[in-house]
């Protein structure tokens, strides 16, 4: 509970002169105040004018002669203040003009174009900076907002952020919209926007906490770059209603990022750059989740839109843990290959130490064209609650011919446990190139409600303890089964596997269940299948 005021508390934090409102200004003047007002054309006439006295007020017409936008009311203050491009306008070593600020900054108020021409890195900067020095502390306080109207802004030289907490706020996707600088080699493999303070070196030095970045759209143009660097930030974190289109590398690479939430955001056509051969600056999926001094924790995506990205959506590294998809976030033909050829499973858990990573009522549509598995995980505890893992565009509503691949690697010969638990509604699978749609190389509980599988073939490998319960199960197009080819193939050194499937559609007279096992293994095996 505060125990003082919003506006005392932020008296406490920003400089007084900040926050003279009409009255205050008033009273700030002398009699003659009224007809000692003047108007200016441009900052740059603006830094020539000496005020009269404290006080004086002055109109600016616009941040440039023949401009309309980043204009306001500045104050006189006799303050030898620092000159910060936008809010203080320093006229010599005694005097200062200093803006009244009645609501949000713009990138306008220090210089912004945003005509989709001139480079804007520069003046939201300097927006930036304003605030930075600001919140050059770790304490709490209210979140300083920069209003980014309707407009292109070029993005030249990285933004970088050190401090929060701070707001981005467009006027909506593609009504504010960032585009990376054309034919500009030098900034590649650098990020548009950078969020980490270099003090940061432990899970006790975050400085930037609290942000909140809605309404824009980033259009990437397939330049060789990535969006958002976010290092160290958390907690209280969303990002809403954000757009990220054609980046060519990641869209966002965040470590140790804590208790945020992705709400409403959309990630299109991303990673077409990534180069398996060249390290730096280079991201496999447009979201990372890695870490560094601690962990990425209490991460939340909410009604999320992947769609088209080149080399995957997700990757995770490290102790990751409590990430959750909710509200039928839906993934739909990524992982279709980068320029150089690169692709990876769409979601890649690449940590036996991340755990509780959940998917819930997720749709996903993952056809057959593409070559590496939905999912590929070594991590503890991966959970898929409901959903629709289907392919309505795909030829015959066959879809997926890679969906799950779980298994263990790098974890210690005690640890007993769950891989995965997989509770899923209605799935389809279609072959291609003889690839196995299910590989369980790691304990897993899965429950299939119905399954539909085309021109099938090897459905499943199982090399350790599992229980598989398929309610249903239906075929197509068996005509060209290979009868030698089991569907369900359990690896000699499996530990105790369950097999159940309730009911069969369709013309399994042909269909081999499952292969031969050694004799010395039926005891720890379990089979219930359709006669």
């Amino acid at each position: 509970m505060w125990l003082f005021s919003r506006r005392d508390l932020i008296a406490k934090i920003l400089p007084l002169s900040i926050f003279i409102n009409n009255a205050e200004a008033n009273t700030a003047t002398n009699e003659n105040a009224s007809s000692e007002s003047i108007s200016v054309n441009s900052y740059d006439c603006l830094r020539h004018i000496i005020p009269k006295f404290s006080g004086q007020r002055v109109k600016l017409n616009s941040y440039y002669t023949n401009s309309i936008h980043g204009g306001g009311i500045l104050v006189s203050v006799y303050e030898n203040k620092k000159e910060d491009y936008g809010v203080t306008c320093k006229v010599n070593d005694d005097w200062s003009w200093v803006r009244i600020i009645d609501g949000p900054i713009t990138p306008y108020m220090f210089g912004a174009f945003a005509d989709g021409v001139n480079n804007d890195s520069l003046f939201i900067q300097r927006a930036v900076d304003y605030y930075d020095a600001l919140y050059s502390t770790r304490d709490r306080a209210p979140r300083g907002e920069i209003y980014f109207p309707a407009g292109i802004y070029c993005i030249g030289e990285t933004i970088t952020i050190r401090n929060g907490p701070i707001s981005w706020r467009g006027d909506g996707i593609w009504n504010t919209i960032f585009v990376p600088i054309q034919n500009a080699s030098q900034h590649d493999n650098t990020f548009l926007f950078k969020f980490e303070n270099e003090k940061w070196d432990s899970n006790q030095t975050r400085y930037l906490h609290e942000i909140m970045l809605c309404k824009f759209s980033i259009k990437g143009n397939y330049v060789n770059r990535s969006a958002f660097y976010l290092g160290g930030c958390g907690w209280d974190c969303i990002i809403d209603a954000v757009h990220i289109w054609g980046v060519g590398q990641a869209a966002f690479v965040c470590y140790d990022l804590m208790d945020t939430t992705f709400r409403d955001v959309r990630i299109n056509l991303c990673g077409m750059y990534f180069d398996a051969n060249k390290r730096e600056g280079n991201y496999s999926h447009p979201i990372m989740l890695l870490s560094r001094y601690d962990c990425c924790n209490a991460i939340r995506f909410d009604a999320c839109h992947f769609e088209g990205n080149f080399t995957g959506v997700l990757y995770v590294n490290g102790r990751a843990n409590n990430i959750s998809f909710v509200n039928m976030c839906k993934f739909e033909e990524n992982g279709i290959g980068s320029k150089f050829g690169c692709s990876f499973p769409v979601i890649l858990i690449d940590s036996s130490l991340a755990e509780s990573i959940r998917f819930n009522d997720v749709f996903v549509s993952h056809t057959s064209k593409i070559k590496n598995s939905f999912i590929k995980s070594i991590s503890k505890h991966l959970i898929l609650n409901g959903g629709s893992y289907i392919s309505p565009s795909d030829e015959y509503g066959f879809t997926g011919a890679k969906w799950f691949h779980i298994h263990r690697e790098n974890w210690n010969d005690n640890t007993r446990c769950i891989g995965a638990i997989i509770n899923i509604d209605l799935i389809y699978v279609n072959y291609k190139d003889n690839d196995v749609p299910f590989k369980f190389e790691s304990q897993a509980i899965v429950n299939i409600n119905a399954l539909r599988v085309a021109r099938p073939n090897k459905l499943a490998f199982i090399s350790y303890s599992c229980q598989i319960n398929i309610k249903n199960i239906t075929f197509l197009d068996v005509s060209n089964h290979n009868s030698a080819i089991s569907l369900f193939e359990v690896d000699n050194k499996a530990g105790k596997v369950v097999l159940n499937v309730d009911c069969s559609e369709g013309d399994s007279t042909n269909l081999r269940w499952v292969n031969d096992i050694s004799q010395n293994k039926l005891s720890s095996l379990k089979f219930n299948f359709p006669e």
